[in-house]
């Protein structure tokens, strides 16, 4: 076996210990990062965490709304908005409030006007607090949400 210089068997060392480490790490990484957050999200569909922290795109959807529940309301259906259609980022038209339920105009941005997506979304608040759901469309009836009170549809 020839006898190498240790300057080459040093790095060979090092390389290995390298290689070694990165494949360790990397599964690692991989695992621990998957999700991100501390579990703010909930887990049903439709539905918003009761407590979520507000990012800085969200404080801008709902900087002028003073009611509190008006704002998670309206934070619950451009999440939903934005996680239905993968890529497109949507404002808040209108939104109103009445008896536990909120109607929310959303519209899409980024895109030119004339083929923007745009529609309502009608929440129901749970009894924790947070906003699910319910229905989604354009030019909906009181009898295409049915429980909703009337005046969501003025």
């Amino acid at each position: 076996m020839p006898v190498l210089p240790l300057e080459v068997v040093g790095v060979r060392r090092v390389v290995t210990a390298l290689s070694i480490l990165i494949l360790l790490l990397v599964p690692l990484i991989f695992l621990s990062g998957c999700g991100g957050g501390g579990g703010e999200a909930s887990s049903k569909p439709g539905t918003a965490a009761s407590a979520p922290v507000v990012s800085e795109s969200d404080q801008e959807v709902i900087e002028d709304i003073e009611d509190p529940e008006t704002a998670k309301a309206v934070l619950a259906a451009v999440h939903y908005a934005e996680d239905a259609n993968s890529g497109s980022e949507f404002e808040v038209g209108e939104a109103c409030v009445a008896e536990g339920w909120c109607k929310v105009n959303v519209r899409q941005t980024g895109v030119p006007r004339d083929q923007a997506v745009t529609f309502d979304l009608y929440l129901r608040e749970g009894n924790d607090g947070a906003w699910t759901i319910v229905e989604s469309g354009t030019g909906l009836t009181s009898e295409d949400v049915p429980g909703a009170p009337p005046d969501l549809f003025d």
